[in-house]
């Protein structure tokens, strides 16, 4: 009788050839079966010349043929008693220590019991070539998922997965998410790590399909599927006191989870990565700058380039390296660093690095890291334009000139500047000028620009006839220039800073009501004693909370001083 199957696709299996696997796996079930059948009719041959006496139990010690309960249904059963030999009594203290010999019945059944056992052996091998032979088969499935969700504080989340085999290059065309997003890929042997190219919504799950991966050799193909599901949005707002330490929190967007994450007595700024956050505080009358590990709570001093004033502190995106403009404490008409840019390694294992011009360290008046890079650009008080890298592996080039530095765009990596009222997107690395999407309509010219998946959120003024403001707020530009407004505030109310979440789904506003009547504190960087944050939904303006305190995480910069 033939025991071959169709496959898959209904075709007989024995006029396909067979794989090595197959062929070997079905050659080793034949040789267990053949050995088996060997070694088991030698154990026949001689149990038959040696067979033992068959025990009789006595008069006295045997049971009443109808007292007799068996363990085995003898109705149930093709097996049948022989004087009591081969049966067990319902009492478990009468069972004997061993079991009984076997029976002149027993040996006469003898040869079906070596069929039952070649035949058992025989299915099992035939099970165990059919479990290579599909393992060998089948084509890559997961087995391991390692997903970096950071919503807040990773610009860009990364998913790995860990398959059962190695597997030929995939490219982005073949990955499907639901909801919609967009990642780079990147192949290793059994290892494929997807990274997306902005944050995740929050508080989602995701449906990842990985279509036609295919084995190293070729042979093999299948769909790999997996969700993920990505954490609620928190950030950290920053709230200064009057009557006791200054504090760092951290809140989800309800503000009823905030968790004090660092307190000092004086905090003047502080930028949060995925594993630090880094804090400037103030003692006596000059800065430092604190490296706190957001996991084990080690704290690192790093040295600052003397005795001074930090301002403008920044993080690059891969939380590598930090920035700040820096004034000696001791600045005099001789000479001295004044707001010059300094750049140096977050886990302080290089000393500080003071960008310089021609070997001359250059006052900086406004200066941004670039998105997914270690770049920065910086513009002096006088105008001039240049790039520069925080890791100081070549010097500073000239971009040009320019009248402001109004932010940076994370859609393409580029830094926003306003060129005497013309808007333009500058690559440093190239120095390419492309020009910002105007909006549509025009509420007039801003102070500043931050990005969102999506478009620009501009902070204007709104003016009289005569340039009084009598207002400002926050205009949502899409990336063909539609706008409309987001947040606006009174003359009497200012807007102190404002950015989205990475993920564009939130906006925070922070705004000084009755500016008139709050006044400002004595820090080394004042602001009005009163500060509320109002998280938005970006699309629509809706207002999910009003937090007390500012400079939220979500932001690459604190407030202007």
């Amino acid at each position: 009788m033939s025991t071959e199957h169709p496959d898959a696709a209904g075709n007989d299996a024995s006029q396909r050839p067979r794989t090595r696997a197959e062929a070997r796996a079905l050659r080793q079930a034949a040789e267990a079966a053949q050995a088996a059948e060997a070694v088991h009719e030698a154990r026949a041959a001689q149990a038959s010349e040696h067979t033992p006496p068959v025990p009789q139990p006595s008069a006295e010690t045997a049971a009443p043929e109808q007292s007799k309960k068996y363990w085995i249904d003898p109705e149930d059963s093709d097996w049948q008693p022989s004087d009591g030999a081969g049966w067990l009594p319902a009492d478990d203290s009468a069972r004997a220590p061993i079991a009984p010999a076997r029976t002149e019945d027993s040996a006469e059944h003898a040869p079906s019991q070596r069929t039952f056992v070649i035949s058992l052996i025989i299915g099992l091998a035939i099970t165990v070539a059919g479990v290579v032979i599909a393992l060998v088969l089948d084509g890559p499935t997961i087995t391991g998922v390692d997903f970096d969700g950071q919503i807040v504080d990773g610009p860009q989340p990364t998913l790995t997965l860990t398959l059962s085999r190695e597997v030929a290059e995939i490219t982005p065309e073949q990955v499907e998410l639901d909801p919609d997003a967009t990642a780079t890929v990147t192949t290793e042997g059994k290892t494929v790590t997807l990274t997306f190219d902005a944050p995740l919504r929050d508080d989602t799950e995701y449906l990842v399909s990985i279509n036609g991966v295919t084995a190293r050799d070729g042979e093999r193909e299948s769909t790999v599927v997996t969700t993920i599901q990505t954490p609620a949005a928190s950030l950290y707002l920053l709230q200064r006191r009057d009557d006791g330490d200054d504090a760092i929190f951290r809140t989800d967007l309800s503000g009823e989870k905030a968790v004090s994450v660092f307190e000092a007595e004086n905090i003047d700024d502080y930028r949060a990565t995925s594993e630090n956050l880094v804090v400037v505080t103030a003692q006596d009358g000059v800065s430092q700058v604190t490296v706190v590990d957001r996991y084990d709570e080690s704290r690192t001093e790093l040295v600052l380039p003397g005795e001074g004033y930090v301002a403008g502190l920044q993080v690059t995106d891969d939380g590598s390296h930090i920035g700040y403009t820096f004034t000696e404490r001791d600045l005099s008409a001789e000479g001295g660093l004044a707001s010059v840019l300094v750049t140096q390694p977050i886990d302080g294992g290089a000393a500080s690095t003071v960008v310089q011009i021609d070997d001359v360290p250059v006052s900086v008046g406004e200066w941004r890291f670039i998105p997914h890079s270690t770049n920065a650009v910086l513009l002096t008080f006088d105008g001039e334009l240049y790039g520069a890298d925080a890791t100081a592996s070549k010097q500073p080039w000239a971009l040009g000139q320019a009248r402001t530095l109004l932010g940076v765009s994370r859609a393409n990596n580029t830094a926003i500047i306003d060129y005497d009222g013309l808007l333009m997107q500058l690559n440093p690395e190239t120095g390419a000028l492309v020009p910002l999407p105007v909006a549509e309509p025009d509420y007039g010219a801003p102070v500043s620009i931050t990005s969102f998946p999506g478009g620009t959120l501009r902070h204007v003024f709104a003016r009289s006839d005569e340039g009084v403001p009598t207002g400002q707020g926050i205009i949502r530009v899409a990336d063909d220039g539609a706008a409309e407004p987001l947040v606006s505030v009174s003359g009497t109310d200012s807007i102190v800073q404002s950015c989205a979440a990475p993920n564009g789904r939130y906006t925070a506003v922070t705004v000084a009501p009755d500016l008139p009547n709050n006044p400002y504190d004595r820090r080394l960087l004042p602001l009005p004693q009163t500060l509320h944050t109002h998280i938005v939904d970006t699309t629509n303006g809706d207002e999910r909370v009003v937090l007390e305190g500012f400079d939220a995480s979500w932001c690459t910069t604190g407030p202007r001083r």
